[in-house]
């Protein structure tokens, strides 16, 4: 699953051609199960709204440390997640089923999912209480309008 995930999700950035993470408190996790359902994904330090990428998604982690995650119409099982808290940072790390893993910045509702661990991609997933207001998404026209200004500036 999270490699079709990052299959769709690079071809789509490929076609096409955030703001930085949100300071927050370290926190715990609420009741459970809980679904984060996708928002964002952030290419070239830029959100772009999933919608206007296509995409659907929702991530669910249960109490006993598995969930489900979909995409578009597809299911694939998370095998483990693992919270962790360092210096007032919370990461989640998701396994799936597949054996692909990633590792998930947790800042007040709010999950960056680092598919590829070097902040090159990064899927946005909130609760739907998570306030998103300091998050600059962008339609896929702001994007590519920003793109193409970065790019007539650089010549």
């Amino acid at each position: 699953m999270m490699k079709k995930i990052l299959s769709v999700l690079l071809v789509a950035l490929l076609l096409v051609t955030g703001p930085a993470l949100i300071p927050a408190s370290a926190e715990t996790m609420p009741d459970f199960p809980r679904e984060y359902k996708m928002f964002a994904v952030k290419k070239d330090g830029l959100y772009v709204t999933a919608l206007d990428m296509g995409f659907e998604s929702i991530l669910t982690l249960n109490e006993d440390g598995t969930g489900l995650m979909t995409f578009d119409e597809e299911i694939e099982a998370v095998s483990r997640w693992t919270l962790t808290e360092a210096e007032g940072t919370v990461s989640v790390f998701i396994e799936m089923d597949d054996g692909s893993s990633a590792e998930a910045l947790m800042t007040e509702g709010v999950l960056e999912l680092d598919l590829f661990g070097d902040g090159s991609l990064v899927v946005g997933y909130a609760l739907p209480e998570a306030d998103l207001s300091g998050y600059q998404i962008l339609t896929l026209e702001e994007y590519n309008a920003q793109m193409q200004a970065s790019a007539q500036a650089g010549s």
